[in-house]
């Protein structure tokens, strides 16, 4: 049995209309992940008192959108000096002002980094920061580098562990 091409359309619109938003609250639900300070395991790892949650979420909510825009930044100088490479000859003065632009974008990222790291370490006892890398992986990262195990190199779960350098 084929369909008219019409009903076919009518059927496959009906569906979509239908589906659309059981897809996007879904893909919504996706999208709401707990920070590293609401995840049980992490609270309970950290051994973290509600007085102590309550004030990461502040440090959190005053720096996670400052670091997003300067994340954003140091996309956008990085795709601009890109961008110029490939357009073909950069002068000298316009490539020491996009390297500027980026050099200070990654350093502007990195001292709020700092900032953001003090002030968790004023609301962690000694043993809840050194133990931060493992309960909450993702609490101390620096772009695409984190902080991991001190005292060896740590690169996540199931990875090798190493002693430190004596040197």
């Amino acid at each position: 049995m084929t369909l008219n091409p019409r009903i076919r359309l009518i059927l496959i619109a009906a569906v979509t209309i239908v589906l659309l938003p059981v897809l996007n609250a879904a893909g919504q639900e996706a999208n709401k992940k707990k920070a590293w300070y609401e995840q049980e395991s992490a609270q309970q790892k950290l051994e973290l008192t509600a007085d102590q949650i309550a004030r990461l979420a502040e440090v959190e909510e005053h720096y996670v959108p400052r670091l997003a825009a300067l994340n954003h930044e140091k996309r956008t100088a990085h795709r601009n000096l890109i961008t110029a490479f490939d357009a073909g000859v950069l002068s000298e003065e316009d490539f020491a002002a996009k390297k500027t632009r980026l050099e200070v974008a990654y350093g502007s990222h990195a001292a709020l980094t700092g900032e953001r790291w003090r002030a968790l370490r004023s609301i962690l006892t000694r043993t809840q920061w050194r133990n931060l890398p493992e309960a909450a992986p993702k609490a101390l990262s620096l772009g695409q580098f984190g902080v991991s195990k001190r005292g060896g190199v740590y690169m996540g779960p199931g990875a090798k562990k190493t002693a430190p350098n004596p040197k």
